[in-house]
């Protein structure tokens, strides 16, 4: 019975508890530029200009508070979610970073719980992350006057 317990409990672990993957939580700790963005999640427009989505607005941030502000709430989205997202993609968000002369984007869809990664214009990798980091993410922008996209029904 013990060992059923304690798999179950590593099981969660694994699967539940992953957090941001060490690449993106380290580019994003360590960034010496910092943006984030307003998408509008409609893939391939003409007026496409961000890895194939149209930006509504972008911010730098330099509070190293409201940084750590995102990373926290990016940080505890990644932590606590489902094991799988969906399979839509219409990424609102993304980060925009530049660590040491490299270029990481994170395109963030909190409404199918994915965050694709890439390292330059190359795709590296994705991530599950739920949707408490989203409001954080809606308020900068929104104090910032920075347009949102409209959300899903």
């Amino acid at each position: 019975m013990v060992v059923v317990i304690l798999g179950g409990a590593a099981f969660a672990v694994i699967y539940f508890l992953q957090g941001l993957p060490s690449s993106v939580a380290k580019a994003l700790r360590e960034a010496d530029s910092f943006e984030l963005l307003s998408l509008d999640p409609a893939h391939n427009r003409p007026d496409a200009d961000f890895h194939g989505y149209k930006v509504l607005g972008r911010m730098q941030i330099t509070d190293p508070a409201t940084r750590r502000k995102l990373y926290d709430a990016l940080q505890a989205g990644a932590s606590w979610n489902p094991p799988v997202g969906m399979k839509c993609f219409d990424p609102r968000h993304a980060i925009s970073v530049t660590t040491n002369g490299h270029n990481t984007y994170l395109l963030i869809c909190f409404e199918c719980l994915q965050v694709e990664v890439y390292a330059g214009e190359a795709p590296e990798m994705k991530f599950i992350v739920n949707r408490t980091p989203e409001p954080v993410f809606d308020q900068v922008l929104q104090d910032a006057g920075v347009p949102l996209a409209p959300k899903s029904q």
